[in-house]
C-alpha cells in the first residue's frame, strides 16, 4: 500500500485497486469516499466537505433528477390547484424523467437541459410548451438551492426558447349576432350570452352560482369556480384576487338569464328528485357541474357549424369580449378589471393587436384637436403672403393651401350639434339609411379628414365648444364633441 501525502488525512488504496478516502461530517458520520485514482478522491472529499460546510443533507450527491422532481410533486399536491397539478405532472412524466430522470442532481449541466428542449420542439412541442415546462424545471431547482441539495439553479443558466406571438381568435361583431342567432335553440343559450358579454373564464362560468347573481340589480359575483382532472370536478376559489370581481350584466344577458332559470326549473321538476342541488347556473340536465369536453363535443361545436363558424376554442368568447370592447375605445384598465386580470400589463400583451386602431383614434383626434385646426385657420384666416425673389431675381410660386376636405360636411338638422349626433350614430352601427348614406360618402373621398371646426359654437348646454369634429377616412372610428369652459 502507498503512503499518504502529509494532510491528505486517512486515505489509501484498496486490494482492487481503487481508493478510499474517509472523512467525519460536522454531523460526527463518519463517511468513506471512493474512486479509481488518488487525485479523483480526494476531489471527491473536497466536495463533500464543502458542501457539508454549506448545511447539504448528507447523499444529496446521490440523488437523481426523478428522485426529486417525484418528492416535489408529492409536496405540491397540497399546496396547488388539482389541475395545476395535474398539468405538472404530466410535464414530469411525459418530457423530463425519459432524458433527465436518472441524472443525478449534482451532474445535472445547462447542457442537459438545452438538449431536452430541442427534442421536444423537434418531436412537434410548441415553444410555449417548452417553455412551461422550463418554468417547472426552474421552480423545482430553486427550491433545490433553498433546501442546499444543490448549490446553484442550473436551469436559470438556459434561455428560454422564443415563444410564439399570441394572437387571440376573436368573433366580429356580426359573427357574435350570428352565433347568438343559432344558440336561441340551445338549452345553454344564457351560457354563451353571458359568457360573450362578460368575457369570464371557462371555470368561472361553471362554477356560478344563483345565489351570486343579481338580476335585479343586473350585476352577479365571481365567487367560485370549477376545475377537471381525472374526470373529476373540483369547486375552488378564484385564482387570484382581482379574479374575485364583480360583473355588470347587459339587458341581453339578463333577459337569457330569466329564461335560462325557468327552463332549469322545469328540469329540475321533470327529473322526479334526481336533481343534484348545488345552486349552479349552468349544469347539465341532472345539476351537475358541466364537463368542458362534453360541453364542448354535445353542443359548443355543433352551435358553430350551425352559424356557419370557425372552429374556435370556448376561451375564445372570452377573447371576443374583450376584443370588442377595446375595439370600441373602453379603457384598458376598465377591461382588465371585468376580466378579472391581475394587472393591466397582462390585458395589454395578450391585446397588443387591438392597440394600434385605439392610438390611430387617439393620433386622429389629436390632430384635429392641434394640427387640423392650425391648417383650417390658416388656410381661412391668413392672409397670403408675397412671393418671394430667387437668386435671379426670378418669384417662386405660391403653394396653393389645400382644404381640409372636398365633402360637403353641413349638417343634417341644421347645427355641429346634429352633425356629431349622426357620425356617433354611424360609427356605433346604426344601420339607419342616413347612416349608410354618409359612410358611402366617406369612403368615396380618401382624402377627407376634417368634418370642420366648430369651436366657439354653442354646445348642447349653451356653452362653446372647444374641440373640433373629426372623422378619419376609411378608418372611421372617431367624433368628438367636447364642451369648455364659459
Amino acid at each position: 500500500m502507498k503512503r499518504r501525502a502529509n494532510g491528505e488525512g486517512t486515505v489509501r488504496q484498496r486490494k482492487d485497486g481503487r481508493w478510499e478516502v474517509q472523512v467525519v461530517l460536522p454531523s460526527g458520520e463518519r463517511k468513506s469516499i471512493y474512486a479509481k485514482s488518488q487525485r479523483v478522491v480526494l476531489e471527491k472529499k473536497k466536495a463533500e466537505l464543502e458542501r457539508a460546510a454549506a448545511g447539504m443533507p448528507a447523499g444529496a450527491e446521490r440523488q437523481t433528477v426523478g428522485e426529486f422532481l417525484a418528492t416535489g410533486l408529492e409536496g405540491a399536491r397540497t399546496r396547488v390547484r388539482l389541475s395545476t397539478w395535474t398539468r405538472y405532472e404530466i410535464f414530469v412524466r411525459k418530457d423530463i424523467l425519459p432524458e433527465l430522470g436518472r441524472i443525478r442532481l449534482a451532474q445535472l449541466t445547462p447542457a442537459h437541459v438545452k438538449q431536452l428542449e430541442g427534442k421536444l420542439i423537434a418531436a412537434g412541442k410548441s415553444p410555449t410548451s417548452v417553455r412551461h415546462m422550463q418554468a417547472l424545471l426552474w421552480k423545482a431547482f430553486d427550491e433545490a438551492t433553498k433546501w442546499g441539495v444543490v448549490a446553484r439553479n442550473i436551469v436559470a443558466l438556459v434561455e428560454p426558447p422564443d415563444a410564439a406571438p399570441f394572437e387571440a381568435h376573436a368573433l366580429t361583431d356580426e359573427q357574435v349576432r350570428a352565433l347568438l342567432d343559432a344558440a336561441a335553440v340551445d338549452r345553454l343559450e344564457a351560457l354563451y350570452v353571458v359568457a360573450v358579454t362578460t368575457g369570464m373564464r371557462e371555470g368561472e362560468l361553471f362554477g356560478l352560482r344563483w345565489r351570486d347573481v343579481d338580476l335585479e340589480n343586473q350585476m352577479l359575483q365571481v365567487r367560485q369556480t370549477v376545475s377537471w382532472a381525472g374526470g373529476k370536478a373540483t369547486f375552488g376559489q378564484p385564482k387570484t384576487k382581482r379574479s374575485r370581481r364583480r360583473v355588470e350584466l347587459t339587458a341581453l344577458a339578463i333577459a337569457a338569464l330569466k329564461e335560462h332559470r325557468r327552463r332549469q326549473n322545469a328540469e329540475r321538476l321533470a327529473s322526479a328528485g334526481g336533481w343534484e342541488d348545488l345552486d349552479l347556473v349552468f349544469a347539465n340536465e341532472v345539476g351537475r357541474p358541466l364537463q368542458p369536453t362534453n360541453l364542448t363535443a354535445r353542443s359548443y361545436r355543433p352551435l358553430l357549424r350551425r352559424a356557419g363558424l370557425p372552429q374556435i376554442r370556448f376561451h375564445d368568447l372570452r377573447h371576443t369580449a374583450a376584443t370588442t370592447l377595446l375595439g370600441h375605445s373602453v379603457p384598458t384598465k376598465i377591461v382588465s378589471e371585468m376580466l378579472g386580470h391581475s394587472s393591466t400589463a397582462i390585458t395589454d400583451d395578450i391585446y397588443s393587436h387591438v392597440t394600434p386602431t385605439m392610438t390611430r383614434v387617439a393620433a386622429s383626434v389629436m390632430d384635429a384637436a392641434i394640427g387640423g385646426a392650425r391648417v383650417s385657420m390658416r388656410g381661412r384666416d391668413t392672409p397670403p403672403r408675397e412671393p418671394r425673389k430667387g437668386r435671379k431675381g426670378k418669384q417662386r410660386e405660391q403653394a396653393v393651401p389645400r382644404p381640409s376636405s372636398e365633402v360637403d360636411w353641413r349638417p343634417h338638422r341644421g347645427s355641429e350639434q346634429g352633425l356629431c349626433a349622426e357620425w356617433l350614430a354611424a360609427l356605433a352601427g346604426d344601420r339607419g339609411p342616413r347612416c349608410q348614406e354618409r359612410r358611402r360618402d366617406l369612403r368615396r373621398d380618401p382624402r377627407a379628414r376634417c368634418v370642420g371646426d366648430v369651436r366657439g359654437r354653442p354646445g348642447k348646454s349653451g356653452r362653446p365648444l372647444t374641440a373640433v369634429l373629426t372623422v378619419v377616412a376609411r378608418n372611421a372610428s372617431a367624433c368628438t364633441q367636447t364642451e369648455g369652459k364659459d
